[in-house]
């Protein structure tokens, strides 16, 4: 302690104006200005857009069977969850790209999204019955993750703008949105309503993807825009 005290009190020599004004010179000259990223709500928008255009396209293939069967309490509580939900995630995303916009709770809120769906489930369902549960449950896995597959292509593309800082969390959020997308999707277009169906194979999107993105943004999200 007495040595740092010791050096804190020596004269330091200055540096000489010319000296200076030479260093200053070479940093402004080796220094370009940088557009100015688009505030956070923006991007959020951009995600929202992407969830909800792809989450329609892809529940009309079906003529949204699955949101004819539901009752109306049942409707507008699955999809207003899930729209509150995915604007949650969206502005996640949208912080992601931004540094020192704060801590980026990607497995947490994926943890919510999942209590959050299937409390959701067990409220709203009564049906209980396992009728060909694998086969109907894998092709709803599968159109669910395609789904989220095609949302994903876009949203990379849209973070890739930002300046990520953490690739794998970014990535995760990114891919429990594209799950988002996807569990909408089958929430508007499957017609097979039973809480084991909609508990399990419908639920399994979202984390399947948060760990697929986080795996994807790890290498993707790494190398920014000039």
């Amino acid at each position: 302690m007495d040595e740092i005290e010791r050096a804190f009190q020596k004269n330091v020599p200055e540096v000489p104006a010319t000296v200076a004004a030479n260093i200053r010179a070479q940093i402004l000259r080796d220094t370009s200005a940088v557009r100015p990223m688009p505030p956070i709500s923006r991007h959020a928008l951009f995600f929202g857009g992407v969830f909800a255009l792809l989450a329609v396209v892809w529940g009309a293939t079906t003529g949204f069977r699955g949101f004819w069967v539901l009752s109306p309490a049942a409707a507008l509580a699955l999809i207003s969850s899930l729209v509150v939900l995915a604007i949650w995630c969206g502005v996640s995303a949208a912080r992601s790209m931004r540094p020192g916009a704060g801590n980026l709770y990607s497995w947490i809120s994926t943890a919510m999204v999942l209590v959050v769906y299937e409390t959701l489930v067990l409220v709203l369902f009564d049906d209980y019955s396992m009728q060909r549960f694998i086969h109907h449950g894998m092709a709803c896995l599968t159109l669910g993750l395609a789904c989220a597959a095609t949302t994903a292509v876009p949203m990379l593309f849209i973070a890739r703008r930002g300046f990520v800082v953490d690739p794998t969390r970014a990535g995760a959020v990114i891919g429990l949105m594209s799950g988002l997308t996807g569990l909408m999707a089958l929430t508007l277009r499957c017609p097979l309503i039973s809480v084991p169906h909609t508990g399990v194979w419908h639920a399994a999107v979202v984390p399947i993807c948060a760990i697929a993105g986080a795996l994807i943004g790890r290498f993707t999200l790494v190398f920014q825009r000039e």
